[in-house]
């Protein structure tokens, strides 16, 4: 059942629509989406933790959010840490935008 189901889980619908991509940018976007999924698992397990120990389904809830949350911030942190890895980008022009993503202004 599982094999007849894999063109349709996320990994394999994600990997389709990267692949409509340019090569280039492609290890960007798998490795924003593997970041997220390590995010979920990482999520689900804490989750699973309070719910396991007897704690309540609020409070697992609530770890489960506060783990699988990426802010904007890191968000921005992390786009441009890979393109940087994956050479569409240059380290030195990277430093220049601050934390919000934004090029200082000069005037």
């Amino acid at each position: 059942m599982n094999k007849d189901n894999e063109p349709f889980t996320s990994q394999s619908a994600f990997a389709k629509f990267v692949s409509k991509k340019p090569i280039e940018i492609q290890g960007i976007y798998l490795s924003m989406f593997s970041y997220q999924q390590d995010k979920i698992k990482s999520a689900q397990s804490a989750r699973d933790h309070i719910l396991s120990g007897g704690g309540k389904a609020k409070d697992a809830w609530d770890a489960y959010y506060k783990n699988s949350a990426t802010s904007r911030v890191q968000m921005i942190s992390l786009n441009k840490d890979f393109n940087v890895k994956y050479a569409n980008a240059d380290a030195a022009i990277q430093k220049i935008f601050d934390l919000k993503g934004k090029i200082p202004r000069t005037d």
